[in-house]
């Protein structure tokens, strides 16, 4: 009987701490957790396929014209307060608050299909997890969670990892 695993084997501890230290950061638990058993996760059943370690890079590296086009377009906005951006929840899961200052320090960790791509954000941190972004670029929305984990189960992926 052939295996129903759909992900890549696991990444070493090796190939970890090297994107680590090429990026030059410690990853967030359960983003490590994840990347230990399956190193890349293919497009299906979610919405991107996501990075292995070797691929992970700066959001800003290949999408400083997105992150230019966010600022333009949200230079008039009023700054958001920590109060209305750190809400989270069924009653706010898209078009959230977004500070767009935030990208500049993203961290890519899928590939970007049709305009959406999955970002850590390493300036929000809750519990040593970094907030995880779907952002949607031609509609202009945003999905935040707490972390990774989090944001795999809100969208009902499997997650044999978590």
């Amino acid at each position: 009987m052939e295996s129903e695993w759909l992900g890549y084997p696991g990444a070493t501890e090796e190939q970890i701490v090297a994107a680590e230290t090429r990026l030059g950061i410690i990853l967030p638990p359960s983003y490590r957790t994840f990347l230990k058993i399956t190193n890349g996760w293919p497009a299906v059943p979610g919405p991107n396929r996501l990075y292995s370690t070797e691929e992970i890079n700066w959001f800003c590296a290949e999408n400083q014209d997105w992150i230019d086009e966010w600022k333009a377009a949200l230079k008039f906005i009023p700054p958001i307060t920590d109060e209305q951006y750190l809400v989270y929840g069924e009653d706010c899961l898209w078009n959230q608050p977004i500070r767009t200052e935030y990208m500049q320090t993203a961290l890519q960790i899928s590939d970007e299909e049709d305009g959406s791509v999955v970002l850590l954000n390493p300036k929000i941190i809750h519990n040593y997890e970094w907030e995880a972004w779907l952002l949607i670029n031609g509609r202009a929305g945003i999905f935040r969670c707490h972390c990774f984990q989090e944001m795999i189960q809100t969208m009902g992926m499997q997650s044999p990892w978590l």
